[in-house]
């Protein structure tokens, strides 16, 4: 698991060394369950991604690393859209949440954390770059999963300013990976 304190030596040596991590979903555990209809990888990969960043985030990896460069493909996957189920906890849920829990969005605001567009859908991009803001998203098609041409195509349909665009198509990474460039 991504949150085991086994790979707090890993997220050392990529703080360390300013490597950013491109945390990728493999084939899920769940596999049988949803091996149908082909939900493996329409649902399954985005979801098992999900879990695993709300995993770091929950064990407070970030925390304990807070150097740490992370980047999230499929634009944040669930998560923005689990934003008020995560954010909110109902009254009668309080004594199991910790006192210092931050909200979803302080945890997918920080600065270290990275986003590729791999989302061929016009209003999930907008609600990236809403939710996420722009500085922070990267172009990234997962080719084969997107045609390279068709998220090209969506991206110039979400409001972006030109110089959005450009951090989105050079920018970004440039400032991401500029030390190892």
């Amino acid at each position: 698991l991504v949150d085991d304190p086994r790979m707090d030596p890993t997220y050392q040596v990529c703080q360390d060394l300013a490597l950013p991590l491109f945390l990728h979903p493999d084939v899920p555990l769940w596999y049988d369950v949803i091996n149908d209809y082909n939900m493996v990888s329409n649902v399954g990969l985005v979801m098992d991604n999900s879990l695993a960043l709300l995993r770091l985030f929950k064990s407070g990896v970030f925390d304990r690393f807070p150097k740490l460069q992370l980047i999230m493909p499929h634009a944040g996957g669930v998560l923005p859209y689990l934003d008020g189920r995560l954010s909110y906890t109902p009254n009668a849920f309080r004594r199991f949440t910790p006192e210092n829990q931050k909200p979803l969005a302080d945890y997918m605001r920080n600065p270290n954390i990275w986003y590729d567009l791999c989302n061929p859908s016009v209003p999930v991009l907008k609600m990236a770059r809403e939710y996420l803001g722009t500085d922070r998203l990267m172009f990234g098609a997962d080719y084969p999963f997107v045609d390279q041409d068709v998220l090209l195509d969506k991206l110039q349909k979400i409001g972006c300013s030109a110089a959005e665009l450009d951090g989105i198509f050079r920018g970004n990474a440039e400032r991401l990976f500029g030390p190892l460039l």
